[in-house]
């Protein structure tokens, strides 16, 4: 596995239907902060939770976020962890390569996080669905 910075930039071409889910699969509290800009206004959406195989949910509850963007943009995803839950502190986690899987006009963009030694790489899940208007 291949690692990258944190936070990850995430390219997302214009003309293009946007689903954002996260999950975790970590004793310790997981935050995916995602932000981008849109006609010089910044939009920032934050994942959390923890557990194993637990959907991750926004600040409002949801559990996935979705939009429609005309215009290419980059998605600045920041993967973060805490041992002492959702108060923190929190500390950057090591974050994976964004693997990208296009399946005819949609493509799925994963993208994975490491909180402490047993480097399963698999502590929090970012995936992305991006089709085609």
């Amino acid at each position: 596995m291949v690692t990258t910075t944190n936070p990850v930039p995430i390219q997302i071409n214009g003309d293009s239907n946007v689903a954002i889910v996260c999950n975790s699969h970590a004793a310790y509290f997981q935050r995916v902060t995602l932000t981008w800009t849109v006609l010089r206004s910044t939009i920032k959406v934050v994942f959390s939770g923890s557990g194993e195989g637990t959907k991750m949910t926004t600040e409002e509850g949801a559990t996935g976020y979705k939009f429609t963007t005309q215009q290419g943009i980059i998605i600045n995803a920041l993967f973060e962890y805490s041992p002492n839950g959702s108060v923190g502190p929190f500390t950057k986690a090591v974050v994976q390569q964004p693997i990208r899987n296009p399946i005819g006009d949609t493509t799925i963009i994963t993208v994975t996080s490491e909180d402490s030694n047993d480097q399963d790489n698999n502590d929090s899940y970012l995936i992305i669905a991006v089709s085609n208007l």
